[in-house]
């Protein structure tokens, strides 16, 4: 009797394991679009080359209709027009944002009720936060004083950086830029900190503002660490950057996870990125030269994430 209950053990795992690996293969992935014709090619041609057990679509929003039932269907939305619209649509299928900042994102999910919050994630479009505190401490090694200015829709990232900024002995400087309280005064209120720390902020960061910004930090003799490539060609220190294969690579590691568990893993920024420096700007700091391949050894090295890249 033991023997045959065995027996079925046995042939019930056998089974489930099928059952789970069909499931696995049956994954449709729908890349949705509507923007860079470019970027959507380099990223839906990277998913379907490295997951052939899977049927990747690449969709213009324009063009999607979307299909009455979602039963193996992953929603992986470029942008913010697309994942906005997945969302008032109250699609069942779960959906992964990417080349969405985290303020955009944050933005989106509390307008709106999601039935279930848990199917909804995002490889964020901007540096991780904790990644710009590292390379400040590199760039400015010892007594590093750091500042963030903050306004409602980056609050939320204020304790990531106080404890990127313990963790890596630097004293932060915040100030907050509302309704009331001046962009000038602000950047006032931080003007010891060796550098500024630039968040995804379009409300402090945009093309008004920043010439300002930039002027004001080279009087106080002040770094920027921005969060696009094009902010260091206009006159920041440094910043990191992703490619789209970065953000692509990224996505297989969800998709990977959500065919394991059934779930998507929670929101994050990508673990893959390049150093950007603008060496006019370190020579007119008196920032000493240092080799972004170096730079980027460093911060592999002061951080646990397992990439070696």
């Amino acid at each position: 009797m033991r023997r045959l209950a065995f027996l079925l053990l046995i042939v019930l795992a056998i089974v489930t394991f099928k059952v789970n690996a069909e499931a696995a293969q049956a994954l449709d992935v729908y890349v949705i679009h509507s923007g860079n014709k470019k970027t959507v090619s380099l990223f839906s041609n990277y998913l379907a080359r490295k997951l052939p057990n899977a049927d990747v679509k690449s969709i213009e929003l324009n063009h999607l209709n979307l299909p009455a039932i979602n039963d193996g269907v992953l929603y992986v939305s470029l942008g913010a027009r697309v994942f906005n619209y997945l969302l008032d649509k109250n699609v069942s299928a779960p959906i992964l944002s990417v080349f969405l900042s985290s303020v955009s994102f944050n933005k989106s999910l509390s307008t709106r009720e999601i039935a279930d919050p848990l199917s909804v994630s995002a490889i964020y479009a901007e540096p991780d936060p904790t990644v710009l505190v590292r390379l400040a401490k590199i760039l400015y090694p010892k007594n590093t004083q750091i500042a963030a200015l903050l306004s409602e829709d980056t609050q939320f990232l204020h304790p990531t950086i106080e404890i990127a900024a313990k963790e890596n002995k630097a004293q932060l400087i915040t100030a907050y830029v509302g309704e009331e309280s001046s962009l000038n005064k602000a950047l006032n209120v931080i003007s010891s900190a060796d550098a500024l720390l630039a968040l995804a902020d379009g409300t402090i960061y945009n093309t008004h503002t920043l010439r300002n910004i930039l002027l004001t930090t080279y009087r106080h003799n002040q770094a920027l660490i921005g969060f696009t490539e094009g902010m260091v060609k206009a006159g920041a220190l440094a910043s990191v950057k992703y490619d789209v294969e970065d953000v692509a690579a990224d996505t297989l590691e969800f998709i990977a996870s959500y065919r394991r568990t059934g779930k998507l893993p929670p929101p994050r920024f990508s673990a893959r990125y390049h150093v950007l420096v603008n060496k006019n700007v370190a020579k007119t700091l008196g920032v000493a030269e240092k080799d972004p391949d170096v730079i980027h050894r460093q911060l592999r090295r002061s951080t646990s994430d397992p990439l070696d890249r």
